[in-house]
């Protein structure tokens, strides 16, 4: 039996790979059209879908984000070794709430830092709106300290939103709660 086939994905952790996207994509706009962006062009904003929740997990793979030096930074910034305590991303064992909030807060950070403020400074300089949007398939929204990440990471856009369709009676009003974020964010 063969491997399922492995998906290529933008590492949204590291610098150097979001510079170089930048460049290639939003920069390939900037070369083309840099008459048509901006406040007073045709062009007002850029939009991404942010990394999906759960790091990007929409086919249910259970992959998480990671990228070369991911555990050795952690383990800077948290204080201890993540790796024996990978198991406790997906399983629950001693100390399982306070291992998925750290970790997903430390990829948060990660993610400000190497993909979504490299984005909106960018487009500030542009005079542009960045926005981004959670992108919600059936059944994929994260639960616990993922949920709490996912929306924070919201705030880090001009404008945000998702794309999952109207609320079910009893359940969260997404769309609502996106637009709140993102104003909290400046937008």
């Amino acid at each position: 039996e063969s491997a399922p086939a492995a998906r290529a994905e933008l590492d949204t952790l590291r610098p150097a790979a979001v510079a170089v996207y930048l460049d290639r994509v939003l920069g390939e706009y900037e070369r083309r059209f840099s008459g048509h962006l901006g406040a007073a062009g045709t062009v007002s904003g850029w939009m991404t879908d942010l990394p999906a929740p759960g790091g990007g997990d929409l086919w249910g793979s259970g992959s998480i984000p990671w990228t070369d030096g991911l555990a050795e930074d952690f383990a800077k910034a948290k204080g201890y070794d993540l790796l024996p305590r990978l198991p406790y991303l997906w399983r629950d064992g001693d100390d399982t709430a306070r291992i998925r909030l750290d970790f997903w807060e430390f990829v948060l950070a990660r993610r400000r830092d190497a993909w979504f403020r490299p984005l909106r400074e960018r487009c500030a300089a542009r005079k542009m709106a960045s926005a981004g949007r959670i992108a919600l398939g059936a059944g994929a929204w994260p639960a616990g300290p993922e949920a709490v990440v996912t929306l924070r990471s919201l705030t880090a856009f001009d404008r945000a939103g998702t794309a999952g369709g109207a609320p079910r009676p009893g359940s969260i009003d997404l769309p609502r709660l996106c637009a709140t974020l993102g104003h909290a964010g400046g937008g």
